[in-house]
């Protein structure tokens, strides 16, 4: 692989593949541009962890959840390492919380909610401080705490589940009753509050 470009093409073929719902082509692609930039420390660094994340979607949807968790956890790895490389790089902190959440959605879809909110709590925090110091990130964040939720309830922790279904509405704001995530929100509060109910 001599350059960027040809990586990015190579990605974006991989990428049709995967949008196509053609996953083992996907993989096969992708596999073959991930043993490539392997040999590259440069290209491994940069270009690793987005071929990690895809193979690991292409196994999810294949049923393969042993090979997804394997493809998660090695961009999990590299990208703490890139996250210790860079220092306090928002691109860094953002990705590897975005391998966080990857990894919560395949223990999320098997039932495994314990692993899930694991894995969700460790994203959501990084999110957190990347909206500390920038409003921007706060769609990330949002979109974190609706899973991290909705495992919370899933997992029938309602108390903890109401926490953080409240902090989404915080962070969306004026706009909560209007955003998708915030209509969501609201209805599981209203679920909450009725088996709240039941209880008493």
């Amino acid at each position: 692989m001599d350059n960027n470009i040809e990586i990015m093409d190579k990605m974006y073929e991989a990428n049709v593949y995967r949008k196509e719902q053609e996953y083992d082509v996907a993989m096969e692609k992708y596999m073959e541009l991930y043993q490539t930039i392997k040999r590259n420390k440069q290209y491994y660094s940069q270009y690793g962890c987005d071929i990690l994340k895809q193979l690991c979607f292409c196994y999810r949807k294949k049923g393969n959840i042993g090979a997804a968790i394997e493809s998660i956890n090695e961009a999990i790895k590299l990208a703490n390492k890139n996250s210790l490389r860079y220092g306090s790089n928002d691109t860094a902190r953002e990705n590897l919380a975005i391998c966080y959440m990857n990894k919560g959605v395949i223990f999320d879809e098997g039932g495994t909610y314990d692993e899930a909110i694991e894995n969700y709590n460790m994203g959501v925090t990084i999110f957190r401080e990347l909206v500390a110091h920038n409003d921007a990130k706060v769609n990330l964040l949002i979109n974190a705490l609706l899973n991290l939720g909705t495992s919370y309830y899933n997992n029938k922790d309602y108390n903890t589940a109401e926490h953080i279904f409240i902090e989404l509405l915080n962070s969306l704001g004026e706009t909560k009753e209007e955003d998708s995530r915030g209509i969501y929100a609201i209805e599981y509060l209203e679920k909450i509050q009725g088996i709240k109910g039941e209880r008493t």
